[in-house]
């Protein structure tokens, strides 16, 4: 797999198809693969760019806080689109991925063609507010769980759950002074814990997001080449 050397940190990224060119950004529990419809899809007519974020192997994974940060990612994705020759291009992301396209547009707007961003906040002036918000529905969620599980009898409901991995996931990608700051304190433990929170709460749709394959998505909108 080819990688890019951006911002002193080494950037791996998969090209398919030519044309004008279309970047792919994924989300936080996502990585270049989960971009694998629409690169069989948009590749036809276009030169499709996915990549993996810092911090998401096979692309580096520095261990310094410091290293994480929303204005990297933007830079990063400067970057690489200068590593590749591309003047100008079609950006998109999901998510982390989609705050990463919002803020590239603002950023280098003479660089972007157009911008497709889903699901992407705009985070919180106010973190202390946010973040006790956002534990507290967290919790309240995982409340009605073990109560639903409880009244099926099947003998879950009084298990201890993870709350500290919880509660790292918004502390550290969601309780900033703003969105921009997101990927600040969001150093390798806390993706793999994010990320296996993620899936233990809702394992169809975040194993697709990283790419597994499950009946939900055996029939792809996109036509395969």
């Amino acid at each position: 797999m080819p990688t890019a050397q951006v911002n002193g940190v080494e950037i791996a990224y998969q090209e398919s198809g030519e044309g004008f060119p279309l970047v792919w950004c994924h989300e936080f529990a996502g990585s270049m693969e989960s971009w694998e419809p629409q690169v069989h899809y948009f590749s036809r007519r276009y030169r499709v760019i996915t990549y993996n974020a810092r911090g998401y192997p096979p692309s580096e994974v520095p261990k310094d806080v410091s290293a994480y940060s929303q204005d990297l990612a933007v830079e990063d994705l400067y970057g690489l689109l200068k590593h590749l020759g591309i003047e100008q291009t079609h950006v998109g992301g999901l998510s982390m991925g989609g705050s990463t396209t919002l803020h590239f547009g603002i950023r280098h707007p003479e660089m972007a063609r157009s911008l497709i961003i889903a699901a992407a906040g705009s985070g919180s002036t106010n973190s202390d507010e946010f973040r006790a918000t956002s534990r507290a529905l967290a919790d309240r969620r995982q409340a009605i769980r073990c109560l639903q599980e409880q009244r099926r009898g099947d003998g879950r409901g009084n298990r201890h759950h993870d709350g500290d991995g919880k509660h790292a996931r918004i502390d550290h990608a969601f309780a900033q002074p703003n969105r921009c700051d997101n990927q600040r304190n969001l150093t390798p433990p806390h993706h793999t814990r994010a990320t296996e929170t993620r899936i233990s709460e809702c394992p169809e749709t975040s194993k697709r997001g990283l790419g597994f394959r499950g009946p939900a998505q055996s029939q792809s909108v996109f036509p395969r080449r």
